[in-house]
C-alpha cells in the first residue's frame, strides 16, 4: 500500500468512491453509542486530523474525538507503544475498559456485543476473530480457541498456520491490566511493544483471554490486491457488505449530516 499511502496515512485513503478507511469504525463506533472516541496520529497525520475534523462537522454528532500525537519530534514504535505513551491520559479516564480498533479495515460491527461477552466472560481481554482461508491466514495472527472461547494459543503471522482463526485486530482490554501489561512490555529491550507481536501472545497463559467470533463481512485493507479485490466485492451485482442500510457508513466527504 505504500504507493497509495506516500502522502496520505492509510486510515485517509479513498476507498468505494467517497469514503476514507477511517470511515468504518467511527460509524461502528458511532452507531454502538461510543460517545469518545480518541484517534493516535503519527505517519502524515495533518491529513488525518483535517478529514476527522470534517468528519465531525459534516455528521453532526455529539461523539468526541480527541486526537493524540506522539512527543515533539517522536514517533510511535508500535502500536503497544502507542498507547504507551499516552498513558498519563488514560489514566485519567473512568471507563473500565478500553476498545482499541485499527483504523483501516472494512466492516460494520456493533462493539456492545462484544463488550457483552467481554463482561459476561470476564475476560481480561478479548479478540475479535474471524476465520480466513487457510491459504490466507499466516498474513494475520491466528488463534486456537477452546470450547468456551478461551485462547490457548496465538501466533502472529505464522509462516505455516494451524489455525485458520485470525484476530481482527480489535481488542478490549479491562483497563487496569492493560496499563500493567503495557508497562512490563515497555521495559523490555526485544520487543516489538505491538499488541500482536508482543502484548497479546504474553497474556496467554497468564491471563483470562479470549476470542469473540464475529460473524460478518471484514477485510483488512493491507495490500494492494486486497485493495482491489475488495473494491470489486462491493462493486458487484450482490455485494457481501452494504454501505448504507440501516448501519450507514457515515463520511466527511459531503454527506448528508446523521439525525440522531
Amino acid at each position: 500500500m505504500d504507493i497509495f499511502c506516500h502522502v496520505r496515512p492509510k486510515p485517509a485513503l479513498s476507498f468505494a468512491g467517497k469514503y476514507k478507511f477511517v470511515d468504518f469504525c467511527l460509524s461502528n463506533c458511532f452507531h454502538s453509542k461510543i460517545d469518545k472516541v480518541v484517534v493516535l496520529l503519527d505517519y502524515q497525520r495533518t491529513p488525518l486530523k483535517n478529514y476527522l475534523t470534517a468528519w465531525q462537522e459534516e455528521n453532526l454528532t455529539k461523539m468526541r474525538i480527541d486526537m493524540l500525537e506522539p512527543e515533539k519530534d517522536g514517533i510511535f514504535s508500535g502500536t503497544a507503544n502507542a498507547i504507551y505513551q499516552k498513558l498519563p491520559y488514560l489514566q485519567m479516564q473512568t471507563a473500565d475498559n478500553v476498545l482499541i480498533m485499527p483504523s483501516d479495515h472494512a466492516y460494520k460491527m456493533d462493539y456492545r456485543k462484544m463488550l457483552a461477552f467481554h463482561e459476561m466472560a470476564k475476560a481480561d481481554v478479548t479478540v475479535g476473530v474471524v476465520p480466513v482461508p487457510i491459504t490466507e491466514a499466516q498474513r494475520f495472527g491466528t488463534l486456537t480457541l477452546d470450547e468456551k472461547g478461551y485462547v490457548v494459543e496465538y501466533i502472529e503471522k505464522p509462516d505455516e498456520p494451524r489455525s485458520n482463526l485470525v484476530s481482527m485486530g480489535i481488542y478490549i482490554f479491562n483497563r487496569d491490566i492493560l496499563v500493567k501489561r503495557l508497562i512490563e512490555d515497555a521495559v523490555k529491550a526485544a520487543s516489538l511493544h505491538d499488541f500482536g507481536y508482543s502484548i497479546i501472545p504474553e497474556m496467554v497463559g497468564k491471563d483470562r483471554v479470549f476470542g469473540y467470533k464475529y460473524d460478518g463481512y471484514w477485510r483488512d485493507i493491507d495490500t494492494i490486491e486486497a485493495y482491489y479485490e475488495t473494491s470489486m466485492e462491493l462493486a458487484g451485482k450482490n455485494p457481501p457488505f452494504v454501505l448504507g442500510g440501516m448501519w450507514p457508513i457515515l463520511t466527511g466527504e459531503n454527506s448528508e449530516p446523521v439525525k440522531k
